[in-house]
């Protein structure tokens, strides 16, 4: 008895499917059969098709004649029932291996099927409970016996009788994408056997069919299928509006040291097994909470439904909180590993080592995303700051699309070392599964906004198409890191704070040099109605590391020609024109005014050398103080900082000098002309 049973455990049913002249189909019909069923003394195997115009057909089946025996067969197909059965039948190329052949007949009509159950064979056994495993087969497209590809699993637990590799590859077919092919989905050109082989003789993906998209972009343009689905870094797929993808396995976006493959999401995206998507994170934690300084932190968001915090299990992952404490304070999420990551919102999370993290969930989120409960705890510039995240397994574009409720135009961006600062107006890229601040407007208690799905976009490349027609950036680099702040000039701006065209400084860590503008807040983006040749806009310079540093401007060309823009370095009393050279390099040190730069639209001129230190100016509450120790006959003026002249009177030498403004808080320009020195220096009022 236990022979017999080891028999019928061993008992085989290996099934080769072709198509044996068929010319009247155009596409490839994909075959697969499914899981065996067992009832009493049968076993009932079902067999699906998928594909278009499929017309007269052949199957052969090879099954181990001396455990089983063919039984019937039963059509469930609405085709007409002309399915004959030859049993056994001795097909040339196994001439030792009699066979079963099923002959499907459907005279000069064609059909389309889309995962399609055709018919179910029936065989008797003797006794037992064999173990029969799960099969895929896949069918070349030519009609010819001597041009087709096997691709199929086997039936059963042991090997089959008989070495059928030679012959076949016993694993599921799957097609490649890659950057020598890529295009429509439905185009049989975008698709290979192999990456970097030839086309994939006519093949498309179907719902039993693995796809691979590696350096490709792929695009949905009318409904389809897949069965594992995995887009590589380099690969794209744009699913477009109204069309559905069904995964009927699993569907993997892979990361690299680049980031994340886009995938684009505008139409409708089932799948039946896992969603999964990485991301490269570098790693740097080794120490007990609370981390030490040198912990690298990464602001992160989920693309997928269902994820929770054991994506990042070993490492550290914290919530933010807006509350009228503080600017805001992290919460430390532990246990249970069980709390879902909630969509849409943003975590900050460090890892002991640099790899890949894995995001699995329910599905790949997609359609508009609402953003609601952002606060202001108090209404202040201080506070009002909201961690939220881009949700979608694809880059966004952060444009005048997203609709936005109290809301400031800013998005703040974490780039390990300081936060890149982003306007609407910008267009610039968040990447996918990317974190990020933004503020709800000062005077508001709530605020909200609504990201679009047809805000998504291919890559992760950020990018800036600012509609301010003038501005000016300046980055300074030192100590390895950067940060850059930006003067724009725009008609619909004010002297003041706007919350559409301004944004504030948030500062990075304590080694990255920070620069950034001085106004009645500390800006990274100061936008201005208009320039004169008497503008200044006071630049402020933090930094801590004693070092080198360079500045360098750009978007000069954005200027009309023949504008004048100085760089004033107001500890070494350095003036530069930025047009004649656009990269300025100085020493700090600590202890240097937080003031150490001007940005103005005209030259100082005539300042002989060690003045400046002979006269002193400065401020206390509205009144301006000029030290005039010398004899110096002329005029002191003080401007606002679009130039406009506010005060104007007669230099007195040797004496201290008083000018009682009654003015708006804020920077003024004071200049002292006279006849052997003209001097300039920036005062707040307050």
């Amino acid at each position: 008895m236990k022979n017999k049973l080891k028999s019928i455990v061993g008992a085989v049913i290996l099934f080769l499917i072709t198509i044996m002249s068929a010319p009247s189909y155009s596409a490839n019909p994909v075959v697969t059969i499914g899981t065996p069923t067992i009832a009493g003394s049968t076993m009932s195997v079902s067999v699906y098709v998928t594909g278009d115009n499929v017309g007269t057909c052949n199957f052969l089946i090879d099954y181990n004649h001396s455990a089983l025996t063919y039984s019937s067969v039963i059509s469930y197909s609405t085709i007409p029932n002309n399915l004959t059965v030859q049993d056994p039948y001795n097909y040339s190329g196994y001439p030792s291996q009699p066979l079963c052949k099923v002959n499907l007949n459907t005279g000069l009509t064609t059909y389309n099927y889309d995962d399609k159950l055709l018919f179910t064979l029936t065989f008797n056994y003797s006794s037992g409970s064999p173990n029969f495993a799960f099969v895929h087969i896949a069918v070349s497209p030519n009609g010819k016996v001597s041009q087709y590809t096997w691709v199929t699993q086997y039936l059963g637990v042991n090997p089959p009788p008989i070495n059928y590799n030679t012959v076949f590859n016993n694993a599921p077919v799957t097609l490649y994408s890659d950057a020598a092919s890529g295009g429509d989905w439905a185009n049989v050109a975008t698709w290979k056997t192999s990456s970097g082989s030839g086309p994939a003789a006519g093949m498309i993906p179907s719902g039993i069919v693995n796809t691979n998209i590696t350096g490709a972009a792929v695009t949905v343009s009318a409904d389809a299928k897949a069965q594992d689905l995995t887009i590589n870094p380099a690969g794209k797929l744009t699913l477009n509006s109204g069309k559905a993808l069904t995964v009927k396995g699993n569907m993997l976006i892979q990361s690299d040291v680049t980031g994340t493959g886009s995938y684009i999401d505008y139409g409708t995206t089932s799948v039946t097994g896992t969603t999964t998507a990485q991301r490269y994170m570098t790693g740097n934690w080794n120490h007990l909470w609370p981390a030490n300084s040198d912990v690298i932190w990464h602001y992160v968001s989920t693309p997928v439904s269902g994820a929770t915090i054991n994506t990042f299990a070993g490492g550290l992952l914290n919530s933010w909180k807006e509350d009228t404490l503080s600017t805001g304070y992290w919460k430390p999420l532990t246990l249970p590993l069980t709390i879902p990551l909630a969509v849409s919102t943003g975590y900050a999370a460090a890892m002991p080592s640099t790899g890949i993290i894995s995001y699995t969930g329910g599905t790949f989120n997609t359609g508009d995303k609402a953003i609601n409960n952002l606060t202001n705890s108090d209404q202040s510039a201080s506070r009002g700051y909201n961690l939220i995240g881009n949700a979608f397994p694809s880059a966004i574009a952060w444009n005048n699309l997203i609709s936005r409720t109290n809301l400031d135009a800013s998005a703040y961006l974490w780039t390990g070392s300081t936060y890149a600062t982003y306007l609407t107006d910008d267009h610039h890229r968040i990447p996918s599964e990317q974190a990020f601040f933004v503020h709800v407007t000062v005077g508001h208690s709530t605020g909200s906004l609504v990201i679009p799905n047809t805000n998504r976009v291919h890559t992760d490349t950020v990018y800036a198409k600012s509609t301010a027609s003038t501005r000016l950036d300046l980055t300074v680099t030192g100590n390895n890191l950067e940060d850059l702040t930006s003067i724009r000039f725009n008609n619909d701006a004010t002297t003041g704070f706007d919350p559409e065209y301004d944004a504030y400084k948030l500062w990075g860590v304590t080694a990255c040099p920070q620069i950034y503008c001085i106004a009645t807040d500390n800006l990274s983006i100061n936008s201005l109605p208009e320039y004169t040749d008497k503008t200044v806009i006071p630049i402020g310079f933090k930094f801590g590391v004693n070092d080198n540093y360079t500045i360098t401007a750009s978007k000069l060309e954005t200027f009309p020609g023949g504008t004048q823009i100085y760089l004033v370095d107001r500890v070494l009393h350095v003036e530069q024109d930025l047009f004649a050279n656009p990269v300025y390099t100085f020493a700090a040190s600590i202890g240097n005014p937080g003031h150490r730069f001007d940005i103005q639209f005209s030259p100082l001129t005539g300042i002989p050398e060690g003045s400046v230190s002979n006269i002193n100016i400065y401020s206390a509450n509205k009144t301006v103080y000029i030290n005039v120790p010398m004899d110096l006959h002329g005029q002191i003026i003080v401007y606002d900082l679009l130039g406009k002249e506010v005060a104007n009177q007669s230099i007195e030498s040797k004496t201290l000098n008083k000018v009682s403004l009654n003015s708006q808080p804020g920077y003024y320009l004071v200049k002292v002309f006279g006849d052997k020195a003209t001097v300039s220096g920036k005062v707040f009022i307050q």
